[in-house]
């Protein structure tokens, strides 16, 4: 039996709505950017670093070893808190903004992420 959970009928999406669709993509892309700079950076200071010459194997399990792990989880895990913020922020104004089936689509998309 399907589900009503989210049963949304010929939705029209105002310039709201799409404004709001709009800034979810750019804070979705933007996390993602930072996200993929921290590893990056986590990568390059592990297996390049400041090193003038090419790191032995010896090094680099050390440098492995010794990471700070517990900040970079940190880090990622701050990154992770922003972004739900963001979104809920922008869902929640939508919400507000917004009645009928896209006001049920906005709430749908809140359900969801709680």
């Amino acid at each position: 039996m399907p589900s009503k959970f989210c049963d949304i009928k010929n939705l029209k999406p105002s310039e709201k709505t799409t404004k709001a669709l709009e800034e979810l993509e750019k804070v979705l892309k933007l996390t993602k950017a930072l996200e993929s700079l921290s590893i990056f950076g986590t990568l390059y200071n592990l297996f390049a670093g400041k090193a003038t010459r090419v790191p032995s194997a010896a090094s680099q399990a050390a440098n492995i070893k010794m990471y700070d792990w517990e900040r970079l989880y940190g880090a990622m895990k701050g990154i992770d808190v922003i972004k739900r913020r963001s979104v809920d922020l922008i869902i929640v104004g939508a919400m507000m903004d917004t009645s009928g089936e896209e006001k049920k689509f906005w709430q749908c998309m809140r359900n969801t992420l709680n």
